[in-house]
C-alpha cells in the first residue's frame, strides 16, 4: 500500500466532478471501533491521517450505502451524516479519492455478528458436542450463510468505494483461540477476496501479529488493538 500520491483523475469514478485539491491527509481510514488503533499507529508513523468512525452496531445494521454527494449515508441518520460531514471537511470535501490510500475496518464486526449465533448455545466446532452434551452443532453452510446475510450489504458497500480509491480492508486482530471467531474470520476474509478486494487478515501472518494479541498490544478494554498494534499493522503493510 504505497503513500506516494498517485496522479489525480479529473473526475471521481462514477461522477462529474472537478479536479480534486492536493489532499490534506496521505492515508484515509473508516470503520468501526478498530479504526483507532490502525489511526493511532499511523500517527505513530507520522502519516497524517484521516479519519471516519461509526460503531460496530452502525456497521452491523447493514444500512450505510453509497450517497452522490456525502458520499456516505445511513437513510435517516442526523448522527452518521453529521460524521461524514465532519470526515469530509477534515479531508478537503472528498473522503475516499484515488491519490489516498484508504484503509476499511468494516465487514467483519464479529463482536455484534456472533452473540446470537451463540447464546443458545450453538457451535461449529464439533468438539464442543465433546465438551457439552446439551449443545446444539451448527453446519458450515448454515453458519456461512447467515454470516453472508448478516454481511453481504457492507461486503457490496466495500466493493463500490474500491472503484474509486486504493482500499484495503483490515481484518479484526486476534482477541483469542475461539474457534467460531476464527472461521467467521476466515470465511469473512475469504469472501471479500473473492469479490476482488484487497485484505489484510493478521491470522495469515507469521510472528506476534499472527497469535492472540498480548497485553502490550492491547488497549485499556482488552478487546480492541492499541497504538503499538496499529503501528505495527502499518509496518507490516508498508513492507509488503
Amino acid at each position: 500500500m504505497p503513500l506516494d500520491p498517485a496522479p489525480v483523475a479529473d473526475d471521481m469514478p462514477g461522477g462529474d466532478s472537478p479536479a480534486l485539491a492536493p489532499a490534506p491527509a496521505d492515508l484515509f481510514i473508516f470503520g468501526d471501533s478498530h479504526t483507532a488503533a490502525l489511526e493511532l499507529g499511523a500517527r505513530a508513523e507520522g502519516i497524517r491521517t484521516g479519519l471516519l468512525y461509526l460503531s460496530g452496531n452502525i456497521w452491523h445494521k447493514g444500512e450505510i450505502t453509497l450517497h452522490p454527494k456525502l458520499e456516505l449515508d445511513q437513510p435517516g441518520s442526523r448522527y452518521v451524516r453529521r460524521r461524514v460531514t465532519e470526515a469530509r471537511d477534515a479531508m478537503g470535501g472528498v473522503m475516499f479519492r484515488p491519490d489516498v490510500p484508504v484503509l476499511a475496518s468494516a465487514g467483519y464486526h464479529l463482536g455484534r455478528l456472533l452473540p446470537p449465533m451463540t447464546h443458545q448455545g450453538h457451535g461449529v466446532d464439533p468438539a464442543v458436542l465433546d465438551r457439552d452434551p446439551d449443545a446444539s452443532f451448527m453446519s458450515s453452510a448454515l453458519f456461512e450463510t447467515l454470516i453472508t446475510l448478516r454481511r453481504r450489504s457492507v461486503w457490496r458497500l466495500l466493493r463500490l468505494l474500491a472503484t474509486r480509491c486504493d482500499l484495503t480492508v483490515i481484518a479484526p486482530p486476534i482477541l483469542s483461540d475461539d474457534p467460531m471467531v476464527a472461521m467467521a474470520a476466515g470465511y469473512i476474509t475469504r469472501r471479500l477476496r473473492e469479490q476482488g478486494l484487497n485484505v489484510f487478515d493478521p491470522r495469515e501472518v507469521e510472528g506476534p501479529l499472527g497469535q492472540i494479541l498480548p497485553p502490550h498490544w492491547r488497549a485499556e478494554d482488552g478487546v480492541h488493538g492499541n497504538a503499538a498494534y496499529g503501528q505495527a499493522v502499518l509496518q507490516h503493510i508498508l513492507e509488503d
